[in-house]
């Protein structure tokens, strides 16, 4: 991750992003997917495998286009290896 100065005002898109970025060598290209229009916003995937709080936690907002849906559970270490607490198997 970086910050690269202009590259880093482009809108982020989960679906339909109009470039991506190219690293070559020590250089980062702005790269069009597809031919753009006088007028056009130019738009990333900032990170294709990021969830819906993911981006929310980088970037400070929620994608409602977000094609990756998870929840994160915290499960105390001790629920794991005790089988669940009262009534589960295998405990501790």
């Amino acid at each position: 991750r970086a910050l690269i100065p202009v590259l880093d005002l482009a809108n982020h898109a989960s679906v339909g992003a109009t470039a991506r970025l190219q690293q070559e060598g020590g250089a980062v290209r702005l790269v069009a997917n597809y031919a753009l229009e006088r007028g056009d916003e130019v738009s990333l995937c900032y990170d294709a495998d990021a969830d819906h709080l993911d981006l929310f936690e980088r970037y400070g907002f929620f994608d409602a286009t977000s094609v990756v849906h998870t929840a994160e559970v915290r499960v105390p270490e001790f629920e794991l290896w005790a089988g669940g607490g009262e009534g589960g198997e295998g405990g501790g």
